[in-house]
C-alpha cells in the first residue's frame, strides 16, 4: 500500500456499492472494503477485503485503523450507518451524527423533527408493540390511510389500507419488518411520488437530483424505477429547493 494514496473504507461490496468502489479506485484511492458476505461481487474489486459482520464494531474498527484509512463511505445502503456514525464520531470522519443518523433511520423522529420545522408531512400516530389495535382512529385519519414499520427501508412492510379490515390484516406483517414492532399509521396522500437527493455540508444545502419514483399496484408500495431528472416544472424545482435550503 503506498504511502503517498489516500484510503478509504467502503461498507458493502454488493451489486448496490460496485461502481462506488470503481469510481474510488478512479479517484486513485486505496479501497478497504468489507461487507457480511464472504464472496459478494465486489470483493474482488476491492484493494483490500475483510469479511466483517454487519454489527460488528470493533472488527469495523480494528480495520479502520490497521489501514489507516482517511474516510468511510457507503451507497444504497442503510444497514451499516449506526455503527458508520458511531464510528466517525470516534476517529474524527466527516459524518451524520449519531443523532441525526438515527433520526433519518427512525421515520417517527423524522415525522416530529418535520413538525417542529412546519413541514408540512402525513398526519399520524405510532402504535406501539404491546398498544391495542382499534377501529376507532382519530378523527383526521380517514380511510384510505398508509401503514409503515417505524425503522424499515425500501418500502418493506408498507401498505396502504381501504379499510379497517385491511389494516387489520397487514398489521402483523408490518409489524415484522420493525426492530422494536413499532408500527405508524398515516393519512394516505394522493399523488405522484418523488424524492430529491442532497449534500448538506457545513450548513449549506446542495441538490444532487429530482428523482421520479415508479411503484407496484396499491396495496404495495415497492419501488420499480426512476427517472431522473424527473418531469417538473422549473417552478416546481424552485419551491422544492426553497423547501430544502430552508434554515
Amino acid at each position: 500500500m503506498s504511502g503517498d494514496r489516500k484510503t478509504v473504507m467502503i461498507f458493502g461490496a454488493g451489486f448496490n456499492q460496485l461502481e462506488l468502489i470503481r469510481e474510488a479506485r478512479k479517484l486513485g484511492l486505496t479501497t478497504v472494503v468489507i461487507d457480511p458476505q464472504s464472496d459478494p461481487v465486489g470483493k474482488q474489486e476491492a484493494d483490500f477485503f475483510h469479511r466483517v459482520d454487519g454489527n460488528d464494531y470493533e472488527m469495523s474498527r480494528s480495520l479502520a485503523l490497521k489501514y489507516k484509512v482517511g474516510g468511510i463511505v457507503t451507497g444504497q445502503m442503510e444497514k451499516p450507518l449506526r455503527l458508520m456514525s458511531r464510528l466517525a464520531k470516534e476517529m474524527g470522519f466527516i459524518f451524520n451524527s449519531p443523532q441525526i443518523t438515527e433520526t433519518c433511520l427512525d421515520k417517527w423522529l423524522m415525522k416530529r423533527v418535520l413538525q417542529s420545522g412546519n413541514v408540512q408531512c402525513a398526519k399520524g400516530i405510532l402504535i406501539g408493540p404491546n398498544d391495542e389495535l382499534t377501529q376507532k382512529l382519530p378523527d383526521d385519519l380517514i380511510f384510505p390511510i398508509i401503514i409503515k414499520p417505524r425503522d424499515s427501508f425500501s418500502s418493506r412492510g408498507v401498505y396502504k389500507c381501504d379499510s379497517y379490515k385491511e389494516l387489520c390484516s397487514h398489521v402483523d406483517d408490518s409489524r415484522n419488518y420493525s426492530t422494536n414492532r413499532d408500527i405508524i399509521i398515516e393519512e394516505f396522500l394522493e399523488g405522484k411520488e418523488y424524492s430529491v437527493e442532497a449534500i448538506t455540508f457545513r450548513g449549506k444545502t446542495t441538490i444532487i437530483q429530482f428523482t421520479k419514483k415508479f411503484i407496484t399496484q396499491y396495496p404495495y408500495t415497492v419501488e420499480l424505477g426512476h427517472l431522473q431528472p424527473a418531469d417538473l416544472t422549473p417552478g416546481e424545482k424552485e419551491s422544492i429547493q426553497k423547501l430544502l435550503q430552508r434554515q
